[in-house]
Order: C-alpha cells, then structure tokens, then sequence
C-alpha cells in the first residue's frame, strides 16, 4: 500500500505542470536588447526626453505672495475661523500664523487663541458629572483607602479555607 501511495504521488509529480508554463520567452526580444548598445539606447532616450519637452507647454512659474500681503491673508483666516468657532480652522489658521511669525500681542491671534480655548473647555455640568463619577469608582484623592489591603484580605482567607480543606489530602 505504501509503495502504491509513493507510485501516485511521484506520478502527479511529474504530470503538473511547472508556474512558469504559461509565459513564453522571447528570445528575439533578449537578442535585441543585447544587439543594441548602451550608447545607442541613450541616445535614444534622450529623443524621447526631447519630444515630451516640445510637446508639454511651459508653465509659468507660481507666483509669490509677499510676507505683508501673506500676514494680510493670515489675519483675515484667524478672524474668519474667530467667527465661525470651527475648532479645525482655528488650529490651521493658527499654525500658519506662528509659522508666519505672529506673535502673541497681535489681536487676531488673541481672538483665536481665546476662541479655541474654549472650544476646547469642557462646561461646568460635564465637569462635575466626570468628578462624580471618578469619585463613584474610587479616584477620591482625600479619602485613605487602600484596596491592596482588602487583595490581602481575601488572599488571607483563602489560605485559611485550603488549609482547612486540604487537611486530608496535604497532610
């Protein structure tokens, strides 16, 4: 029996056919690659690089802002962020703004900073319900409670309860 498995898995072995059966190589196409030399293929390529340059327009260089006109537009996206009370702008525009060297004392930026601070302040209801709740799960800091002390607890009368139940078996 085992030398009929070993005869049919032999057998498929040969009969399946290779990953690579279905491609076919070219060998005309290698021997011209070889019959070409490498001079020959950059010149080549440099006609190629020509005629893509002739046939794509020139594009005109961007132009610049200057840093007056650049604050001017800056100044202009801090107030329309202020106004909108998008916390997403305001944090554009005031990346941009630091980035573009505003500083602190400026009114746009001090509206900003003041709109997002509190867009990003909680209310004084949900303050007090987050408090509740973390005093409600033990993270009162006042209170002097130590929970390791009851894990101690429990280990302790657990011990206890196997030594007293083990009394037969252990000993």
């Amino acid at each position: 029996m085992r030398l009929f498995l070993c005869a049919v898995v032999a057998a498929t072995a040969f009969v399946q056919q290779s990953p690579l059966s279905g491609f076919k190589r070219s060998r005309a196409y290698g021997l011209r690659l070889m019959a070409e030399s490498p001079e020959a293929m950059l010149e080549k390529a440099a006609q190629l690089r020509a005629e893509i340059a002739a046939e794509t327009p020139a594009t005109e260089a961007p132009k610049t802002m200057s840093d007056e006109e650049a604050k001017a537009k800056i100044s202009a996206a801090l107030r329309r962020a202020t106004k909108a009370r998008d916390k997403e702008q305001l944090k554009i525009a005031l990346a941009a703004a630091e980035k573009a060297g505003f500083t602190a004392s400026d009114e746009d930026v001090k509206g900003a900073v003041v709109a997002f601070n509190q867009l990003s302040e909680l209310s004084d209801n949900m303050r007090q319900r987050l408090i509740a709740e973390a005093r409600s799960q033990g993270g009162d800091p006042s209170v002097n409670w130590n929970p390791g002390f009851a894990y101690a607890g429990v280990f302790g009368v657990m011990a206890v309860l196997v030594v007293l139940g083990g009394k037969g078996i252990f000993y």
